[in-house]
């Protein structure tokens, strides 16, 4: 059983997980000293060069007259505000001086047609200088009533799983197995791949939905400390299977962030909390639910038999645990 500081501590993490993806955009406005430097892309407008989900970095704009136009790779992308509390995130392909203001033409790389109006200067809030892909979606997520709950739920669990599922076995302790945690390795590099593979994107999400689940079979299996293994699978589960599942649902749904809301737009700030959810997303996050939870459940399932000293939990223990000796004892 934990001591109670380690319960304070995990509450005190929990707390602040929840402070950054909902305030940490003010606090790194301050240290940067940006307006909005960073957003969430949350149409396919700018697909495939920015993806749904994106992180953008958006940088100051102190010139207007240096941004450089043109198609797709050449012309900067900008963002900029319609004046209907909506951002827009599109490419300036041409741009004019008119009594010593620059106006811009500007267009979605995936739109057929350039935007209706012409942009001036002073709504533009800066270009994108940067983008994380799809990480963006955890972000967007908990602003959900339903998001920000279903997240809530697996972190209490986690954090406090010693409550309610006690240890009957008091010796848990002992090295991490990290020879067991490379299904968990496979969806990571599949987010980093999305920087440089723009087609067959939901191929490789469905290929890190598989592996996520066999780490979630083999890992409750292989811990011998329960609490490295469990936070672990906590973090992962958070910060890369939601995004992961948030992205394929968009590919087979076609329902993007923009359409959440009862409000539209190309970005959403990382700070900004929003309102009421449509139908659409009802839609969404039950399909990220069927990824999701049977995952989830085979894992704390599996733990739970464990901590019961499960008969078939503890032969499948003893058995990977003989493979790995094995293993070792060769390469040695």
């Amino acid at each position: 059983m934990k001591e109670k500081h380690e319960y304070l501590i995990y509450a005190l993490v929990l707390f602040l997980v929840f402070v950054f993806f909902f305030s940490g955009g003010n606090l790194i406005t301050r240290v940067v000293g940006l307006q909005y430097p960073l957003m969430v892309v949350v149409s396919e407008s700018m697909t495939p060069n920015l993806g749904v989900g994106d992180f953008i970095i958006v940088g100051n704009l102190d010139n207007p007259g240096e941004i450089v136009v043109g198609s797709p790779p050449s012309g900067e992308i900008l963002v900029y505000d319609n004046g209907l509390n909506e951002y827009i995130v599109h490419r300036a392909i041409e741009k004019f001086n008119e009594n010593g203001k620059w106006w811009f033409k500007m267009k979605g790389d995936n739109n057929q047609l350039p935007d209706l109006m012409l942009i001036p200067e002073d709504i533009i809030i800066g270009r994108v200088t940067g983008r994380i892909p799809i990480l963006g979606y955890f972000s967007v997520f908990t602003k959900t009533i339903s998001g920000f709950a279903f997240t809530a739920f697996f972190m209490v669990l986690a954090f406090f799983y010693d409550l309610i599922i006690p240890l009957k076995n008091k010796t848990r302790h002992g090295k991490f197995p990290f020879i067991y945690i490379a299904p968990f390795i496979v969806p990571v590099t599949i987010v980093f791949s999305h920087w440089f593979i723009k087609s067959n994107q939901v191929f490789l999400d469905i290929f890190a939905i598989v592996t996520w689940y066999f780490g979630c079979l083999l890992l409750p299996i292989s811990l011998v400390d329960d609490d490295s293994g469990i936070m672990f699978w906590l973090y992962h589960f958070v910060l890369i299977m939601i995004p992961i599942a948030c992205d394929f649902t968009w590919f087979v749904s076609g329902i993007t962030p923009s359409q959440w809301w009862a409000i539209s737009g190309g970005t959403i700030p990382v700070n900004w909390f929003l309102v009421k959810e449509t139908f659409a997303y009802q839609r969404f996050f039950r399909t990220v639910l069927n990824i999701l939870v049977p995952g989830s459940v085979i894992f704390i399932s599996l733990l739970v038999a464990k901590r019961f000293n499960n008969q078939q939990i503890s032969y499948l223990q003893a058995k990977l645990r003989s493979l790995k000796h094995c293993a070792q004892a060769q390469q040695t």
